[in-house]
């Protein structure tokens, strides 16, 4: 188990509300991340500076579909927030297909000799909370970017109900437990019973009122939820950024492991010493590769639909 990172948040990281540089991470500002509530997004975004404050230039924008720029950097991530596991592989496909089918147009006009590979689509088998991709590339002289990132707000509420369910039991945990203590009950000296049948039903009455919360919106969570349900959500953001400039998850855990614990365990909130410089090295490179190309397609063009809309 790695230690505990203690980590502050860079005074210089900005919140913008639309702008085209390089080395942003686009959030989209739609309905699903707008319902999600002023106290979730507020701690999203304070978690999400502290996990980017090693590099004191890097930018995190919270902008509408309209206002994301028509051009993309190699060094600019996006992501979107959907509602559920399902909606992950639906929006990963959605836009990958729409963001090659927008490259495919403007190579067309300006008669270009490149060949995109054909769009396929991806199996419904996303990581756990979401999915991040990239394929960036120079090729006769143009830059070609396409990237995207999604984050499942099912994997955030499963994940704070978990850690803050009473005694740790699920539903069905407590349920068997209130049973099982009626049943000793039964048998047990009669001073006794009744105590033992109060207590079980008490301890079975706060698990249900507890997940309950499964079925009602987060932003209606008591403060503390809501601000843990931020947190986890902003993890889950961050991981998927980072896949948009790595492509492998890091060897030694932290955030940009496989699969990392997301709430509870500090060494897994964050990215480790060394995966923060895998990154930083990263983004450089893309720099590099992008500055090498003359001409750049627009990922996001005007008149073109919008690659990570809702619906069809």
């Amino acid at each position: 188990m790695w230690a505990p990172l203690k980590l502050q948040p860079a005074l210089s990281l900005e919140w913008l509300g639309a702008a085209g540089m390089a080395k942003t991470l686009f959030i989209l500002d739609d309905a699903v991340a707008r319902g999600l509530g002023q106290t979730i997004i507020d701690a999203m975004k304070k978690e999400l500076a502290v996990i980017f404050s090693f590099d004191s230039s890097f930018k995190i924008a919270m902008t509408a579909p309209d206002k994301i720029p028509a051009l993309i950097d190699f060094t600019d991530s996006i992501v979107k927030v959907v509602a559920t596991e399902d909606d992950v592989t639906i929006m990963q496909n959605r836009s990958t297909g729409q963001q090659i089918r927008s490259l495919e147009v403007q190579i067309q006009q300006r008669k270009l000799s490149i060949k995109l590979a054909e769009f396929k689509r991806s199996p419904a088998t996303p990581e756990r909370g979401g999915v991040g991709w990239h394929n960036k590339e120079v090729l006769a002289s143009a830059a070609l970017c396409q990237t995207g990132g999604i984050a499942s707000l099912e994997t955030v509420v499963e994940t704070v109900l978990t850690q803050f369910a009473p005694n740790g039991w699920t539903l069905e945990e407590a349920v068997a437990r209130a049973d099982a203590i009626k049943r000793k009950a039964a048998v047990a000296h009669p001073t006794e019973q009744k105590k033992m049948v109060e207590d079980a039903e008490a301890a079975l009455k706060k698990s249900v009122a507890h997940w309950k919360l499964q079925g009602a919106a987060p932003n209606t969570w008591p403060a503390n939820l809501q601000v843990a349900a931020g947190q986890v959500l902003g993890r889950i953001i961050a991981h998927e950024a980072r896949h948009q400039y790595v492509v492998d998850h890091f060897n030694y855990g932290g955030l940009g492991g496989e699969s990392p614990e997301l709430y509870g365990l500090a060494s897994s909130e964050t990215f480790l010493p060394d995966d923060r410089k895998l990154i930083a090295d990263a983004l450089r490179e893309w720099n590099r590769k992008q500055g090498t190309a003359t001409i750049r397609l627009e990922l996001f063009p005007r008149g073109q639909p919008f690659a990570f809309r809702e619906g069809e």
